[in-house]
């Protein structure tokens, strides 16, 4: 099976991870912070601190380098985007309608090379709608604390509406895909996979747990509970990945190679569902 290039963002084999802690995008993880923390931004200014947002996030620990294109930093960006009239940020997700963007793989195994995440940020007004996507490139390897990464925001005008699954059913759909994939897990012995899985289902069963890669992808007391809470279950479900990760098992043809794919298939849509019904779902009222 091929090997996820070990440039792509901070994504860490499996092996080098406690046993019940998800593989998440990097990318996928920053553009949903990006797009939270930038809502509640926009509605309240004072709801969240850019510039320590900026420098804390755990979605910006390895990156030496921000800039939007035109904008600058998040912050410049933001104040372009509210002067346009921009009262949201909205997550944007491609391939849920069965394309394979960039190239003939399926989603769910593109994911694991440079340039495979699915995630940009939408923007809605007046004058159209635009798609901002990133570009990470490798900066200065000697960076103090590997912030390695230099990340460049681009965007385009595009014709999408937002998109806004409901945070229930997605829940019901991502509960299903989950639980299939550690059922096959466990029939077929797959260590540590059960746990893992276990693990995702229990960030949506059991409310006040905190995923242990990315615990601050939501600005605290902007979303609903309930959205917080799938979202946590879909970043403990992002096994998908290079060497060590789900992805990274091979079987000859057969009834389990069959099932692997349908199971991984499913599981990687219901995932990124689950993130676009939590990013894009209703902040509480103020």
């Amino acid at each position: 099976m091929k090997r996820a290039s070990a440039a792509w963002p901070w994504r860490m084999a499996f092996s080098e991870l406690p046993a019940t802690v998800g593989v998440m995008d990097g990318a996928l993880a920053q553009v949903i912070a990006i797009a939270t923390h930038g809502s509640a931004w926009l509605r309240d200014r004072s709801s969240v601190d850019l510039d320590d947002f900026a420098a804390h996030s755990s979605t910006f620990q390895y990156v030496g380098e921000l800039t939007f294109l035109g904008s600058g930093g998040i912050r410049p960006w933001l104040e372009a985007q509210a002067a346009n009239g921009i009262e949201r940020i909205w997550l944007s997700i491609a391939g849920l309608d069965g394309s394979r963007p960039g190239g003939p793989l399926p989603p769910h195994v593109a994911i694991a090379f440079a340039g495979g995440s699915h995630g940009g940020l939408l923007t809605t007004h007046g004058h159209g709608r635009h798609l901002w996507e990133s570009k990470w490139e490798v900066g200065d390897k000697s960076a103090p604390d590997r912030r390695i990464w230099r990340v460049t925001y681009g965007g385009r005008k595009v014709p999408d509406e937002p998109r806004r699954p409901d945070v229930d059913r997605a829940a019901e759909r991502l509960v299903a895909a989950v639980s299939a994939a550690r059922d096959f897990a466990q029939d077929q012995e797959f260590t540590p996979w059960p746990d893992v899985f276990t693990e995702a289902l229990r960030q949506w069963t059991e409310p006040g747990l905190s995923p242990r890669y990315h615990p601050d992808l939501f600005p605290p007391g902007q979303f609903d509970e309930r959205a917080v809470r799938l979202a946590s279950m879909a970043q403990m479900a992002n096994v998908f990945g290079g060497m060590g990760s789900w992805n990274d098992m091979g079987f000859s043809r057969g009834a389990a190679a069959d099932a692997y794919q349908a199971i991984s298939r499913e599981l990687f849509t219901a995932m990124l569902e689950a993130f676009l019904a939590s990013v894009n779902s209703e902040l509480v009222p103020a």
